[in-house]
C-alpha cells in the first residue's frame, strides 16, 4: 500500500509536529492523500464529498486533517466542523483522534467538544460557552457579551444524533459559521432512527447564515466597513486576529463510509451539491471502482459448515483448533453474545479468555473491555453489530462469524475489523445447515463478480 510522506502533502507545520511527534505517524495512506487534496487541505468547498474505502484504511484521519487545517488558517474560535457518529462509543474514538491532533499542536483558539449523553446536556452545554467571554488563556475579555456569543465556544464537535438534535432544539449552538458536516458511517446515519436529525440540523444552518447575514447588512450603516463584531475583534487584545480572510461559509457534507451508495430517497436528506467520490479501492486487487463494496486486501475467507443445533460444540472445537490470538466472535443479537460467553467461559477445555461487548452492558463496561482487549487480557470480544461499525482494535488477527451477517453491508464491516491497513487477518463463518449456506452464497453476490465463496475450513490434522 502506497503512501505520501508528510513533507510533501501540504499539511501546515502544527498537522506535521502533531502526527509525527504525538501519534508516531510518518506518512499519510491513500484514502487521507486524496481526502486532502480533493479537498485542497480544507480551502475547497465547491463540492460535497463522500469518502469509501475500507475499514482499517484511515477515513478518521482522513477528513479529520483537512478540517483542522481549516480550523488552524482561519485561527478564529467558532462552530465550523460538527462530526455525527451513529454511537457513542465511535463518537468518543473520533474525538480521541481529535483531541489528540489539537493537544500535540498547542493551537489555543481551536478545541474539540463531544455530545454523546456522558453528561448531562448543562454540563455539555458548558463546552459552547464562548472562549473570550471566559478569557484568553484564562484572563478575562474585554469584548461585547454578544460578540462572544457569537464567535462560539468550541470548533469542532463530535455528536450522537439524538444528543446532537436536543442541543438544536435548545438554541445551544451556533451554527452561522459551520463549514464542514462530517456523517462517519453515513448509510446507518440514513437509518429511520438517524436521519431526522439531518434535515433539523440543515434547517437550522441556513436559518442560522439568513440571520447573521441580515445582522451583517445592518451592522454596515453607518460604520467604517466593520460589523459590530469585527469592530469589537479589532480592540479585543484577548483574540487571535485571522491569518486570512475566511470566505463566507458553504456547508460542506462529508459522508464516510465503508460501502458504497445507498437509498436515494434518504441521501437526499442529506441536501447533497456537486457530489464527488474520494476510494480507496486497490486496482491491482482485481477489484472495480464501481464495486459497491470492498473487502480488505489481505483477508482470508473460510466457512465452516454444521448442523444448526451443532453451532456451540463447532465453535467451541474451532477455538481449540486455532491458534490463541486476538479475536473478535460476532453474533446476531445481544442474547446471543452472552450465551456465548458463558459457554466458553465454563468449558475448561477452550483456553481462550473473554468478554461480551454489547449494547446490554453499560458504556463504562465496553470501554473497560476494550481497553483489556487492547492490552492483551482478553484473547476474544464475543460481540453483537454494535462492534462491527468503525471502532478502532489493533491487530484482530481473526474474526469469527458465530452467527450469519444479515446483510452484506454486516459482513463488510465484520470482517473488516481484522486485515486492517495492510496487515493479514482471517475470517471464519459458521454456517448451520443448507439454508445458512444459500443465505450466505446469495449475501456474497453483492461483493461483486471478483469475490468467490469462501473455502471450506481444513479439517484438523
Amino acid at each position: 500500500m502506497s503512501a505520501g510522506s508528510l513533507a510533501g502533502s501540504g499539511l501546515c507545520p502544527e498537522l506535521v509536529e502533531a502526527l509525527e511527534g504525538r501519534l508516531g505517524i510518518k506518512k499519510l495512506l491513500p484514502i487521507q492523500q486524496k481526502t486532502f487534496a480533493a479537498l485542497g487541505g480544507g480551502r475547497n468547498r465547491h463540492f460535497d464529498l463522500r469518502i469509501c474505502s475500507p475499514t482499517g484504511s484511515g477515513k478518521t484521519l482522513a477528513y479529520a486533517l483537512p478540517v483542522l487545517q481549516e480550523a488552524y488558517r482561519c485561527q478564529r474560535a467558532q462552530l465550523q466542523c460538527i462530526a455525527i457518529l451513529p454511537t457513542r462509543d465511535l463518537a468518543m474514538q473520533v474525538h480521541s483522534v481529535f483531541s489528540s491532533l489539537v493537544d500535540a499542536s498547542r493551537t489555543p483558539s481551536v478545541s474539540v467538544g463531544l455530545c454523546c449523553g456522558l453528561a448531562s446536556l448543562e454540563e455539555e452545554r458548558a463546552q459552547f460557552q464562548p472562549s473570550r467571554s471566559r478569557g484568553h488563556r484564562g484572563q478575562l475579555s474585554c469584548s461585547a457579551p454578544e460578540v462572544g456569543v457569537e464567535e462560539g465556544g468550541v470548533s469542532i464537535l463530535v455528536a450522537t444524533p439524538g444528543r446532537l438534535k436536543s442541543h438544536l432544539e435548545r438554541r445551544h449552538l451556533r451554527l452561522s459559521h459551520l463549514k464542514f458536516l462530517v456523517l462517519d458511517e453515513m448509510d446507518r446515519l440514513l437509518q429511520q432512527s438517524y436521519h431526522d436529525c439531518i434535515p433539523f440540523l440543515l434547517e437550522e444552518f441556513e436559518a442560522s447564515r439568513r440571520l447573521k447575514e441580515r445582522n451583517e447588512s445592518r451592522g454596515m450603516e453607518g460604520t467604517s466597513g466593520r460589523t459590530p463584531g469585527e469592530e469589537a475583534e479589532a480592540s479585543n487584545p484577548f483574540f487571535l486576529q485571522p491569518k486570512y480572510k475566511c470566505p463566507a461559509p458553504r456547508l460542506v457534507r462529508l459522508s464516510v463510509s465503508a460501502t458504497i451508495g445507498g437509498d436515494s430517497n434518504k441521501t437526499a436528506k442529506i441536501q447533497e451539491e456537486f457530489v464527488r467520490t474520494v476510494s480507496g479501492f486497490d486496482a491491482s486487487a482485481g477489484r472495480l471502482p464501481t464495486d459497491k463494496y470492498e473487502l480488505p486486501e489481505n483477508l482470508a475467507e473460510f466457512r465452516v459448515v454444521c448442523a444448526k443445533e451443532r453451532k456451540p460444540y463447532t465453535l467451541l472445537d474451532l477455538l481449540k483448533r486455532v491458534e490463541k490470538q486476538r479475536a473478535v466472535c460476532f453474533t446476531n443479537s445481544t442474547e446471543a453474545s452472552h450465551l456465548v460467553t458463558a459457554l466458553i467461559r465454563k468449558t475448561k477445555s477452550v483456553d481462550w479468555t473473554c468478554e461480551a461487548y454489547n449494547s446490554r452492558r453499560t458504556p463504562v463496561e465496553r470501554l473497560e473491555a476494550l481497553r483489556r482487549f487492547k492490552r492483551g487480557e482478553v484473547d476474544l470480544l464475543v460481540a453483537s453489530d454494535a462492534l462491527s461499525r468503525g471502532i478502532d482494535m489493533p491487530a484482530v488477527k481473526l474474526v469469527i462469524n458465530y452467527d450469519a451477517p444479515s446483510s452484506t453491508k454486516n459482513y463488510v464491516h465484520r470482517v473488516g475489523r481484522t486485515a486492517r491497513v495492510g496487515e493479514k487477518g482471517t475470517a471464519i463463518t459458521i454456517l448451520g445447515g443448507k439454508d445458512d449456506v444459500g443465505a450466505f452464497k446469495k449475501l456474497l453476490r453483492k461483493l461483486g463478480p471478483s469475490h468467490t465463496f469462501p473455502s471450506l475450513l481444513p479439517q484438523k490434522p
